[in-house]
């Protein structure tokens, strides 16, 4: 388990949570702090309280057209990055494309 910690200026936690693997991505703005983990999740907590506000999962499938099977082997993501609107773009091993 991994702790995402969100402390105040003055050195004290405000909060903190655990999530299963390490985070390749986080950002925030003013009212949320967004982690993506290397197993293809992504997370939003409220800043302030760290109440979690939504969860997802981001697991490649090759399409046929690819070569790939319709088969259940999916790939978790290997980069991500925020858009300045905080849109989501997720990357996986081996293929250029990006989901948003």
């Amino acid at each position: 388990m991994k702790l995402v910690t969100v402390w105040e200026l003055d050195g004290t936690v405000r909060w903190e949570t655990r999530i299963r693997s390490r985070c390749i991505l986080l950002s925030s703005s003013q009212t949320v702090l967004i982690g993506v983990t290397q197993q293809g999740r992504s997370y939003q907590w409220d800043i302030m309280t760290g109440e979690l506000l939504e969860e997802q999962s981001y697991i490649y499938q090759a399409p046929v057209s690819d070569g790939g099977s319709n088969s259940n082997m999916g790939k978790a993501p290997s980069t991500a990055s925020l858009s300045p609107e905080l849109d989501l773009l997720v990357g996986v091993p081996e293929h250029p494309c990006l989901y948003i």
